[in-house]
């Protein structure tokens, strides 16, 4: 795979993945990506790591939404603000960084891509 198609396919992932979330539908998360259980292994399954992942983000744009008195939404996919940082021989590290109606939030999402079988792995964390 060249370097080229590694960096389409990162992309795809991660627009996948930033979409579900905007438009709310968590549940397809864990189809589209792996979560790092030694990142989060406070949590027995990966579903349980997604679930608690999306409700604390669902708490916290709500709480801000409370607090500036304006709503706060995870905007859709925007290439511009995915940075893929290294790419080695089989792998990579992304962020992207979370709009909410154009505004930048506190925090990334953050990608580890894995090479396996000409297929790109993603591995989805938040770094608060």
């Amino acid at each position: 795979m060249t370097e080229q198609q590694f960096r389409r396919q990162a992309t795809e992932k991660v627009k996948q993945i930033v979409d579900c979330i905007a438009d709310h539908e968590y549940a397809k998360l864990e189809a589209i990506t792996e979560i790092d259980m030694d990142l989060y292994h406070c949590f027995s399954t990966k579903s349980e790591a997604i679930e608690k992942i999306t409700e604390w983000l669902d708490r916290s744009l709500c709480m801000w939404s409370e607090a500036e008195h304006k709503e706060y939404v995870i905007d859709h996919f925007d290439e511009k603000y995915f940075i893929l940082h290294w790419i080695k021989e089989k792998s990579a590290f992304g962020s992207f960084m979370p709009h909410s109606y154009g505004e930048t939030l506190d925090f990334l999402f953050e990608f580890e891509f894995v090479l396996e079988d000409h297929h790109v792995i993603c591995n989805f964390s938040m770094n608060i």
